[in-house]
C-alpha cells in the first residue's frame, strides 16, 4: 500500500492527512480519535483531486478534529504542593506536603502525604511522589 502525507488550508488552519492507496472503488476521508486525517483512496486517484476532495470536506474534517480534541486530558502543570491532585493507580489523590526530618511517603484515606526536609523543593516532593508510582509499576 503506498501512502504519503499532505495538507490542505482551510481558512487560517492547515489540515494535514495521509494518504493511502489502496483497491477501493471510491474514496474515504476518516478523522481518528487521536485527531489523524486519514485518505484511503483507489489505486488511480491523482493527488489533485485527493486535495480537492479533502478542502471540500473540510469544515467537516475541522469539527470532528474539534470534537476529538474535547476528550484530551487538560491536566494543568504540576506545582507538587499541598492541595494538588494526582493519579495514582487509576485514582485521584489530594498531595499533602509536610516538613519533618524523617522522609516518609504514605498513602491514606484519599491522601498522599510526603515528609520531607523542605516542603518548598519541589524537586525533592516530585521524587518522593515518582518513588511510590516506580514501586506499584
Amino acid at each position: 500500500m503506498t501512502a504519503y502525507v499532505d495538507a490542505v488550508t482551510y481558512g487560517d488552519r492547515d489540515i494535514d492527512f495521509h494518504v493511502y492507496f489502496t483497491t477501493r472503488n471510491s474514496m474515504e476521508i476518516a478523522v481518528h480519535p487521536d485527531t489523524t486525517v486519514v485518505v484511503k483512496a483507489p489505486v488511480n486517484t491523482s493527488k489533485l483531486e485527493i486535495r480537492m476532495r479533502v478542502y471540500r470536506r473540510a469544515r467537516w474534517i475541522k469539527k470532528q478534529i474539534s470534537y476529538f480534541q474535547q476528550f484530551n486530558p487538560r491536566t494543568p502543570q504540576r506545582q507538587y504542593i499541598s492541595g494538588e491532585t494526582h493519579l495514582y493507580l487509576g485514582r485521584q489523590y489530594r498531595l499533602k506536603v509536610a516538613e519533618a526530618n524523617d522522609a516518609r511517603v504514605k498513602l491514606t484515606r484519599g491522601y498522599i502525604l510526603i515528609n520531607c526536609r523542605d516542603k518548598q523543593d519541589t524537586d525533592n516532593v516530585r521524587s518522593h511522589l515518582a518513588r511510590i508510582s516506580h514501586q506499584a509499576a
